[in-house]
């Protein structure tokens, strides 16, 4: 729905038009634990985690990541197989569909080896209620109940937005769901279609899509017409230091990463982006770093003492005698 720009929108009528529920375990005004701007807490008070990949460098944990591309791309094939890794590794997912019919969800799961069970939900049509829209109450509530918080997977962003995709506002009030998912720490991907314009040919629409996004990725297939071989994705923006391109290879029902220079390099890229988001770890929290992204951490001292070598890396005394990691040109913080 369009809005003038002087009109000051009522609350509650934007929340009914998106299916936005008020915020959970939020009362009235009155009941905030936060009554006024002083008493916003510092950002050193607030609970800190660490970027962590689900899939490297693709899927980042409490993020919005996109896939964009043409019809028959292979975007959802590509999501459900990043699903079904991070799902065989512990994690929920839930997948919400409003683009296909059951056939081609039965024929995608098939070809990947993969089934939906307890912890891996497909919301489609053919159940007979459409998938509610993310930033729906019944969503917002399985996500708190999650531990690990889950993926969740939008297909796709015009079949859930009802509005003009062209507009800043619309656009962002849809993307604003996503948002309040990952803000509770799910990691959520959307996918979306390209446009035919040039200046459309990352993705459709308003660049608020782009902008409420933290990473993008548009998708091609260089197979034959109606036939996975070789996807290809192209970055084209990265909260987290990423550029250019990667390939899969899909062959029996796996996708697997094509670009093995890439993935020889990506190692030392990892361990540069999490020096470059960590500036000031002591030795020991970049190694758990390490540790939690499967990195290794005698690679993780490695690189530290390669990269103070070669000038990459520098360090300051730290607490007792230890030491504070950054990456060369980035400066200490006081």
């Amino acid at each position: 729905m369009r809005r003038e720009v002087w009109e000051e929108p009522d609350i509650s009528d934007v929340a009914g038009e998106w299916e936005v529920p008020p915020d959970i375990g939020e009362g009235p005004r009155d009941e905030r634990k936060i009554h006024s701007i002083s008493e916003v807490p510092l950002l050193g008070d607030c609970k800190t985690g660490s970027i962590y990949f689900l899939e490297v460098p693709v899927l980042v944990e409490g993020t919005i990541t996109a896939l964009t591309g043409d019809a028959g791309s292979g975007k959802s094939t590509f999501a459900s197989a990043l699903a079904r890794r991070a799902h065989d590794a512990g994690r929920p997912v839930l997948i919400l569909d409003r683009e296909n019919p059951k056939v081609a969800i039965d024929d995608r799961f098939a070809r990947l080896g993969m089934s939906d069970d307890a912890t891996f939900h497909v919301w489609g049509g053919w159940i007979g209620e459409e998938a509610p829209q993310p930033g729906s109450t019944i969503v917002l509530e399985w996500v708190t109940s999650c531990e690990p918080r889950p993926i969740i997977i939008v297909d796709s962003v015009s079949a859930f937005y009802g509005g003009d995709q062209n507009s800043a506002s619309e656009m962002r009030a849809f993307m604003n769901q996503c948002r309040r998912l990952a803000d509770l720490g799910a990691t959520v991907v959307v996918i979306h279609h390209d446009g035919k314009a040039e200046s459309a040919k990352d993705y459709r629409g308003s660049s608020d899509f782009k902008a409420a996004c933290d990473q993008c990725f548009h998708v091609t297939n260089f197979g034959e017409p109606g036939r996975l071989d070789k996807l290809v994705l192209r970055c084209f923006k990265s909260r987290f230091g990423f550029g250019g391109e990667l390939s899969y290879q899909y062959a029996n029902g796996q996708l697997v990463r094509s670009d093995a220079a890439e993935v020889h390099q990506t190692v030392s890229e990892q361990f540069t982006t999490l020096l470059r988001l960590n500036p000031g770890v002591t030795g020991k929290q970049f190694e758990d770093l390490a540790h939690q992204h499967n990195l290794g951490r005698n690679r993780a001292r490695n690189f530290l003492s390669e990269g103070i070598h070669s000038k990459a890396v520098w360090f300051e005394p730290g607490a007792k005698g230890g030491r504070r990691y950054f990456l060369a040109g980035t400066e200490a913080q006081s």
